[in-house]
Formats: structure tokens, C-alpha cells, sequence
């Protein structure tokens, strides 16, 4: 049943995730596409990291005496791998001249995804904006916007993601029998929530904005795949057809805003970076 299980519920129709409707999907997608997947640290993913720090070029949105904040690269590891040293806060720490990069790394994002990171200077910082990535700090606020918020964009497959606002409420586990994969499991999986936003659509496809309230691995990505949106370039949880279509060939995921009290004054601070404009081309705006 294994091997069932964590290809049927990548596949199912949209708002058809429950367990009764697994089997159905097992081979192939709603749309009759073949599901495959490639490896993520596989020959692929480290072909994309090499790529990505080869051409390396370190984009500082922000640096004071706490923080750093970087505009990461798509197809660039956030932190070493099983197999690879290199990495982007490898890099920022060189830079910088900082000898414990360990003690950097506030959050990750995945490796095919581009935007904006934060990373802290020193151990206060660093506990600082853990305790912010914490789901009850968004209620320290009478406002619910506490904690740190993150926004993303995503193209995402069709054209046909109803209501223009919703919100997927799918709990989230491990698949244990395909590392690194997550799986949406109603039994033991962790609650997950994601906002979204369509901003435009084009041909078969929308630009979404996406507010993680959860921070799940995964998260986003499987919880599109699992109401029948994949992302396209998604080598886990999109149909190879879906993966073929992403402009630029890469995961079309991108951190774009992230928000947050500074760990030292307490102001509430914001910083962006800007999405592959050619993520834009063919789309047309939803007027809201």
C-alpha cells in the first residue's frame, strides 16, 4: 500500500484527498498525465546547485549588526547537504567573516526556491527570530499579525483555482517511504494552513500568492498538488508534463516578502524581492 499512498494523493482532483479515493489516482493524474519523479539530491539536484553557485553572485537586501538578509538563488541549497558542502550560507558567512555559519540559519527555503532569507549574526538574534517562527506568535498581537509572516508567488497549474481568497486546510506528514516527500495524512499529520491569493491568470495556469500560517516542509507544494494545482517545475509533486512547463525550466516558487519584528529595536520590519517577471508574461490581472 505504500507506494500507493504516496503517489495517489499527489494526483487526486482537486478537494479529493480523503483515503477512500487513493486508489483511484495510483498511476496516473486527473488529467491523465504520468506521474514521475525526479531525485531531489539525486544527479539533478546537484546538477541545479552547481549550476546555481557557479554563477553565484550574493544579493544583500539588508545587513546591520543582527541580521542578514539575502535574495537566494533558485536551484541553490540553503544549507549543506548529504553530499554537498557548498551552499548559500556557507557563502554568506565567508563574506561576512563569520566562522559558525551553524549558528546563522534562522529558516530555510527549498532548493528550487528563489527569494528572500534571513539569517542572524549572533545568538540573541538567532533565538530571537526563532521564538517569531513560532505558529502562537502570530497571536501576540491584537491584530493576529504577530510572529513572522512570509508571502510567497507561485505559477501553479489551470486556470480554474475557485475562490479567488481561500485558504487549504490539509494535515501533513513524512513519507516516510519516499525521503524527503511529504504526504497529507489525516490520521497523525501535523495541522497545515495556507492563504492564497490569485493575482492573475493566463493559458492554463495562475500567478498565486501564498501566506503559510504553518510552516510544514513542503508545505505549499504539496498542499496545491493535493487540490489538483501543481506548481510547475515541481520535481515531487507535479506530473512531468507540469514540470516541463515552468518558464526557465525550475521550480516556480518564489519567497517574495517576509515580515518580522527586528530582534534588537523591536520595530516591525519588512523586505521583499522581486519574482522572474517572465512569470507575468501571458497572465491577466483578477480584479478583486
Amino acid at each position: 500500500m505504500s507506494w500507493r499512498r504516496s503517489l495517489a494523493w499527489v494526483t487526486a482532483p482537486a478537494g479529493r484527498c480523503a483515503p477512500g479515493r487513493m486508489q483511484l489516482h495510483r498511476l496516473y493524474g486527473s488529467s491523465g498525465d504520468i506521474i514521475g519523479f525526479r531525485p531531489g539530491d539525486g544527479k539533478e539536484g546537484i546538477e541545479a546547485h552547481e549550476k546555481a553557485m557557479k554563477n553565484f553572485e550574493l544579493e544583500v537586501v539588508h545587513d546591520d549588526a543582527d541580521i542578514i538578509v539575502v535574495n537566494k538563488p533558485a536551484g541553490a541549497l540553503c544549507v549543506p547537504g548529504r553530499f554537498i558542502q557548498d551552499s548559500l550560507v556557507v557563502r554568506v558567512a565567508a563574506h561576512f567573516g563569520i566562522k559558525d555559519f551553524t549558528r546563522m540559519v534562522v529558516h530555510r527555503l527549498d532548493q528550487g526556491t528563489s527569494g528572500v532569507l534571513v539569517l542572524a549574526k549572533n545568538d540573541v538574534a538567532l533565538k530571537n527570530l526563532h521564538m517569531q517562527l513560532r505558529p502562537e506568535a502570530r497571536n501576540l498581537t491584537a491584530g493576529g499579525d504577530g510572529g513572522m509572516q512570509k508571502k510567497y508567488v507561485a505559477v501553479v497549474e489551470g486556470d480554474d483555482l475557485y475562490p479567488i481568497n481561500g485558504q487549504i486546510n490539509l494535515p501533513l506528514s513524512k513519507d516516510m517511504d519516499n525521503p524527503p516527500k511529504q504526504m497529507v495524512d489525516k490520521m497523525t499529520g501535523k495541522p497545515s494552513l495556507t492563504e492564497y491569493t490569485i493575482r492573475s491568470r493566463g493559458a492554463d495556469s495562475s500567478l498565486v500568492e501564498l501566506r503559510p500560517i504553518t510552516g510544514r516542509t513542503h508545505q505549499l507544494r504539496v498542499h496545491l498538488s493535493c487540490i489538483g494545482h501543481p506548481i510547475l517545475g515541481d520535481p515531487f509533486y507535479a506530473s512531468l508534463r507540469v514540470q516541463n512547463k515552468a518558464p526557465g525550466g525550475r521550480l516556480c516558487l518564489h519567497a517574495e516578502s517576509l515580515a518580522f519584528r527586528h530582534p534588537t529595536t523591536q520595530e516591525r520590519v519588512s523586505f521583499s524581492t522581486q519574482y522572474p517577471k517572465v512569470w507575468d508574461e501571458g497572465m491577466v490581472s483578477v480584479m478583486i
